[in-house]
């Protein structure tokens, strides 16, 4: 397992290094300058994207039937794919969290340390959700066509939603109970972010063991 998550590892550095360094770079200075954290939350969810591209290489380079010869089973090549997705997103946490040190020392007085930290967790529940589904779906049609099937799949609950309403299945809050949910969730600002990313773990583990079921049916 250890020598196909540096397999995925090297290769993707290999292929972004210096993309990673001038972002990073980039992405650290305009946060700093503009007070704006919405470089380190997109550098999550961009980091979580990037390990995608180790399935168009192994594509490329034929890894697929190459892997069928080795003594490894399907769930640790596929669980290597996943884990790297998960090493990426937690670099760019990391770093998140470094340039939010920073900004906090450039400015203690109107920093609101939760409020990033809230947004962090929220960014990368959905990170996590995204890439999860995109995996399976690089596992199951290629990598190629997995980000239309990603959209096919975001446009078809987008779709469900909306034609519950214009049915009238769904009706809007009222302000009442908008003003009651507002300030339940102000006062559980911890919680809501921590509940997104136990649901976001619990799709993308979830995620990770359908692809498996797939790539075990695959033929190379």
């Amino acid at each position: 397992m250890k020598g196909l998550l540096y397999k995925e590892l090297a290769s993707l550095m290999g292929l972004y290094k210096k993309n990673l360094v001038l972002v990073g770079v980039i992405y650290g200075a305009l946060s700093v300058m503009t007070r704006n954290n919405f470089f380190l939350f997109f550098g999550i969810w961009m980091m979580g994207f990037y390990s995608l591209s180790g399935f168009s290489l192994d594509d490329a380079s034929g890894w697929g039937r190459y892997a069928r010869t080795l003594p490894i089973s399907d769930k640790q090549i596929v669980g290597a794919k996943f884990l790297t997705a998960l090493v990426f997103m937690a670099l760019a946490l990391v770093y998140a969290l470094v340039i939010g040190g920073v900004c906090w020392v450039v400015d203690s007085a109107d920093y609101d340390w939760i409020e990033f930290l809230s947004g962090i967790l929220l960014v990368t529940a959905v990170a996590l959700l995204s890439v999860g589904l995109m995996f399976y779906f690089a596992v199951k049609f290629g990598p190629e066509k997995s980000r239309n099937y990603f959209m096919v799949a975001a446009l078809a609950v987008f779709a469900v939603f909306f034609l519950a309403g214009q049915m009238g299945l769904l009706q809007p809050p009222s302000e009442g109970q908008m003003a009651e949910v507002l300030t339940w969730v102000g006062n559980h600002q911890a919680l809501v972010p921590l509940a997104a990313i136990a649901l976001a773990v619990l799709i993308f583990f979830f995620c990770y063991l359908a692809a498996c079921a797939v790539y075990r049916r695959k033929e190379f």
